[in-house]
């Protein structure tokens, strides 16, 4: 027979901590039932008709349009900003090569001549 390993006295605890979470989550789901929020069951809904329903629908509708229109134009003023950017960098970026390039020509010269 093999001889057994003498066990520590009382449970490992691994064991209480598994009993503390089972304990923590049964309190938890009992105090949720016991104090969390409930519907309140005295106050009548509010019914609509049809004709509010699709007016609130028309004006919501109209400020989401609105919204778009309104980023659309932001868009398109932007971009005119950016190209027009872009056109004076462009231009600028010409008249810098050109500098470049008419003085490697005159220094082209220089150098042939000597």
């Amino acid at each position: 027979m093999l001889p057994q390993v003498p066990s520590e006295s009382g449970p490992q605890p691994q064991t209480w901590a598994a009993i503390a979470t089972a304990v923590a989550g049964a309190l938890a789901v009992f105090l949720k039932k016991r104090f969390g929020r409930t519907k309140s069951l005295t106050a009548p809904a509010k019914l609509i008709s049809h004709a509010e329903f699709q007016s609130g629908l028309d004006a919501m509708r109209d400020r989401v349009t609105a919204g778009y229109m309104a980023m659309a134009e932001k868009f398109d003023s932007n971009q005119k900003e950016i190209l027009a950017a872009i056109g004076t960098q462009g231009t600028a970026i010409e008249k810098r090569l050109d500098a470049l390039e008419s003085t490697v020509a005159r220094l082209d010269e220089r150098t042939k001549n000597s």
